[in-house]
């Protein structure tokens, strides 16, 4: 019974990468955060704030790089404890961070999963994805 709790995936997180390309250009990425993300990362949840502080409770802290690398950790052991799978998306020419994609256990339903996504944001309210 405890197997339907349980997510199995047995590919290193380092290894997954979905690319994507529309036409000759618009392509993403969708990737497993890595450390290294933590700057732009920042950079994005900033110019976002508008949006996001209407939504999101954590975005009332303060964004810094420490702690996002702190949360990067996080979902590292969080995906490899099978309990939450976080991936970055970004832009596949530019590299831009454009947003978040996840797969989260809520307490609601341990069986079932939430699919959650944010997308970054100007300040004027324009989506940087063009979508």
């Amino acid at each position: 019974m405890s197997g339907l709790n349980t997510i199995s995936v047995d590919v290193p997180a380092s290894l997954l990468k979905i690319s994507v390309k529309v036409g000759n250009e618009n392509s993403i990425v969708i990737r497993p955060l890595a450390l290294t993300d933590a700057p732009s990362i920042v950079e994005g949840v900033t110019e976002s704030l508008p949006e996001l502080k209407q939504f999101m409770p954590w975005s009332h802290f303060p964004q810094t790089i420490d702690s996002q690398r702190q949360r990067i950790i996080g979902t590292i052991q969080s995906y490899w404890l099978g309990d939450d799978y976080s991936f970055g998306v970004f832009g596949g020419d530019s590299g831009l961070f454009l947003g978040a994609i996840g797969f989260h256990r809520r307490m609601l339903n341990r069986l079932g999963l939430e699919i959650g996504s944010g997308e970054r944001q100007r300040p004027d309210g324009v989506r940087l994805s063009g979508k």
